[in-house]
């Protein structure tokens, strides 16, 4: 299996996305996906989703962790839930990682009717994809897949 590295940029020779693609075409357990959500309940439910498609995944309920989690490539998808979208930890979570998102890190943003306008002041490029609450199964295979094809 490739293994893949966020510093170097996907293998050193391509993007994330690519990397993760030939990843997931190989080996459906060589991708990490990691949960940011502050919601016990989120959390679990995503982590069930996200795991019955056959993806390793973990959950951490703040950005300082999430940071260092990919930082040392722990991780190559994010999905963040809106519960803890706070602007001032987000805004430091983006300038953290902006060379990780650079480089093709995938950001999926779960968020329901309620953020409209707090969306709406989020740089949509940030995002892979903005993925509006209920999710569901067909919703999160649909996300991986789309990713495989970028």
């Amino acid at each position: 299996m490739t293994s893949i590295d966020i510093e170097k940029g996907a293998t050193g020779n391509g993007t994330m996305r690519k990397a993760i693609m030939m990843t997931m075409l190989m080996d459906f357990k060589g991708v990490k996906v990691l949960i940011v959500s502050t919601d016990p309940f989120i959390t679990d439910f995503l982590r069930g989703l996200v795991g019955a498609h056959g993806y390793d995944n973990d959950a951490v309920a703040d950005f300082h962790e999430a940071v260092g989690r990919l930082q040392n490539g722990l991780a190559h998808v994010v999905f963040i839930d809106d519960s803890c979208l706070e602007m001032e930890n987000f805004k430091n979570f983006q300038m953290r990682t902006q060379d990780l998102i650079e480089k093709g890190l995938p950001v999926i943003l779960l968020t329901n009717e309620q953020m409209k306008q707090d969306l709406e002041r989020l740089p949509k490029k940030r995002f892979f994809r903005i993925v509006r609450k209920p999710v569901d199964y067909l919703q999160i295979g649909q996300v991986m897949v789309d990713l495989m094809s970028v």
